[in-house]
Order: C-alpha cells, then structure tokens, then sequence
C-alpha cells in the first residue's frame, strides 16, 4: 500500500499526521502542496476540493 500525505506549511494537524505516521514507523510519502501547486490541482481533481488548496 501507498500512503500519501499532502501537507500545508500551516497546516498543525498535516505536520501531526506526519509526526503519527513517523512514531508507527509506517512508510509514506509526502507533497507539500505550497512548494508544488500542481499537487493542489491533483486533490481538486480527486474531490477533496472542500480543503484549502
């Protein structure tokens, strides 16, 4: 499985799923969608348009 984590610089509770997800010692991968806008198009696409991206 794939994990995915996109974060916001100012975004508390992406940075404590990330701190979560490093404490289990799981495998992810994470797009801060500030330093790459296009991944907030990406979320759009998938409907999560209810966040602020």
């Amino acid at each position: 499985m794939r994990i995915i984590i996109y974060i916001r610089n100012d975004c508390v509770q992406c940075h404590a799923t990330r701190r979560a997800m490093e404490s289990r010692g799981l495998a992810f991968e994470m797009v801060n969608v500030d330093q790459q806008p296009d991944a907030a198009d990406t979320l759009r696409e998938q409907d999560f348009a209810s966040c602020r991206w």
